[in-house]
């Protein structure tokens, strides 16, 4: 198959999980090319796998040459209009229709049909058969748009979270519905894609676990070491509950309970973060690593007691897949779909979302808990995330629905 990856920020350090998607559809045979509106930056090159990708992805809208790749995507839109000015006027429509209301969506959502007319060029130049899209809100809105006025049947992978929040506002049913397929990341997830469409679409709902990276999955085993270090894996924004992590750290300390916390990730939160560790005299307690790469994040885990995440919004967090299959037990908010890897007692510790007292007394359990019982947790981890997140497994199943999708079966007839 010759098929199209795009997302917004194609190639950021967080998106891991969609490059090991991407590699192994390629070590299946498959050319796949990957589109983004942006690239994330240079600071997110944490790795090899991402550098690679940066490389090999293009980018709309490239640093340097932004007004250069406008243009590119204004030639574009112009020369769909005069081309094939009835299926434009298919997608104008569609694009109004799909719009939130006000002056500013209006034009970001003309913003977005004109990147769609730019990807559907792209993707004809290349011969792309069928394009793919992670997330449901901004890239998704342009894949779909791209689609409707290039073409080419596409499909999309959603997570959860914060889609959830505003799925009317982003059309989600109307993607969906116009999706060859939607896989969806846990059960979950696909539960609550069956609240914005016709009964008749769920049997276009499959859920398609994400993969996690071999290097996680083929870590020997180590114990879990004797200390009171607990590590938080995540992107340092608001829905991940930092915030009420350090208090629960703080509600310790001041218990008389001793512990370090390693948060490892970046973010807009970040000074936020800085200046609230200081004013709870958790300087030395609470450490932030920042971007770093695979290796590292997996340096950091089997050197902690723990994994810790306070999310307060939630798909099903790669970093806890990757916590369990290094045997580290998991403290984790009962949000989204966590409860389907998190079994309390089992692999780890379930809290409610939002309480400081619950995280607490489920981090004090940890760190008291003996290494022992914490290695047996993590084994059981393990096992759960080789059982149900094999790329071995979940990208064939990928792979039989684009293939099916690709020979335009539920898609847009292809432009003479």
């Amino acid at each position: 198959m010759n098929l199209a990856y795009f997302t917004n920020r194609y190639g950021s350090a967080s998106f891991t999980f969609i490059m090991t998607e991407v590699e192994h559809l390629r070590r299946l045979g498959h050319t796949v090319h990957t589109f983004s509106v942006r690239h994330p930056g240079g600071g997110e090159a944490v790795s090899e796998q991402v550098r690679r990708e940066q490389a090999g992805t293009e980018y709309f809208l490239p640093p340097g040459g932004q007004v250069r790749g406008a243009l590119g995507v204004l030639l574009s839109l112009s020369r769909t209009v005069f081309r094939h000015p009835r299926r434009f006027a298919s997608a104008l429509g569609l694009a109004h229709r799909t719009s939130a209301p006000g002056l500013k969506a209006r034009a970001r959502q003309m913003a977005y049909l004109a990147l769609g007319c730019h990807l559907a060029e792209r993707m004809r130049a290349k011969g792309v058969e069928h394009l793919h899209n992670h997330l449901g809100s901004a890239s998704a809105s342009i894949a779909m748009l791209s689609s409707a006025v290039g073409g080419t049947p596409f499909s999309l992978t959603i997570h959860g979270g914060q889609i959830f929040f505003e799925p009317r506002q982003w059309f989600l049913g109307e993607k969906i519905a116009r999706s060859s397929f939607t896989a969806c990341v846990s059960a979950f997830c696909r539960s609550q894609c069956m609240l914005f469409v016709p009964h008749e679409v769920w049997p276009r709902l499959e859920v398609v676990r994400c993969a996690v990276d071999e290097r996680f999955l083929d870590a020997s085993p180590t114990p879990v070491p004797d200390t009171t270090t607990l590590v938080c894996v995540a992107r340092l924004s608001e829905e991940k509950g930092h915030l009420l992590l350090l208090e629960a750290v703080a509600h310790l300390r001041s218990a008389g309970t001793g512990l370090r916390l390693v948060l490892v990730g970046d973010g807009p939160l970040r000074p936020v973060l800085e200046r609230r560790i200081a004013e709870l005299g958790l300087d030395g307690t609470v450490h932030i690593t920042g971007l770093v790469g695979a290796e590292e994040v997996q340096r950091q885990v089997v050197a902690a007691r723990a994994f810790v995440l306070a999310s307060l919004t939630e798909g099903l967090p790669v970093s806890i897949m990757e916590a369990l299959a290094l045997g580290r037990p998991v403290i984790a908010t009962n949000v989204g779909a966590i409860a389907e890897l998190v079994l309390p007692g089992q692999t780890g510790w379930l809290v409610t979302a939002g309480s400081v007292e619950a995280l607490a007394g489920a981090m004090c359990e940890a760190l008291a808990t003996p290494a022992e019982t914490l290695g047996a947790m993590g084994r059981r981890g393990a096992g759960l995330v080789r059982e149900r997140h094999q790329a071995s497994s979940e990208i064939p199943k990928l792979e039989r629905l684009l293939s099916r999708a690709s020979g335009g079966k539920d898609g847009a007839a292809p432009l003479d």
